[in-house]
């Protein structure tokens, strides 16, 4: 029975505003960590910091091109093509190496890679 108590007192005060809470004493449980609303901070928190770079380094490839900077930089991208034959063969074709744009940033802008995207990925293949 005193359990029963324990918790319709623990639900009450849970249903009162912040505001009105009495102070935690020794009557009182205290209120249980609000995990919910830290993760929703924490969430908000990260995409607010995500967009701030964002925009930041939106900002920055802008000016560059504005000024006339170093805003892109060009890859060797070696092309392949690919032919699937019969008994899971496979024949490569090489097609040639061509630079590639990309810009130094984060981010992707204006439907360039980020050049260090692009130097890690510097094989393209064609499946035929």
């Amino acid at each position: 029975m005193a359990d029963r108590q324990y918790y319709e007192r623990v639900n009450d005060i849970l249903d009162q505003s912040s505001d009105t809470l009495p102070a935690p004493g020794p009557d009182r449980p205290r209120r249980p960590w609000p995990v919910k609303r830290w993760l929703w901070r924490l969430l908000l928190w990260t995409v607010g910091i995500f967009c701030l770079i964002y925009v930041v380094d939106f900002a920055q490839i802008h000016y560059r091109m504005a000024n006339g900077s170093s805003a892109f930089g060009a890859v060797t991208i070696d092309r392949y093509s690919v032919i699937h034959e019969k008994n899971n063969r496979m024949e490569f074709n090489f097609i040639g190496s061509e630079p590639q744009s990309c810009l130094h940033s984060l981010f992707p802008h204006a439907g360039f890679a980020p050049c260090w995207y692009a130097r890690r990925h510097t094989e393209q293949s064609i499946d035929y």
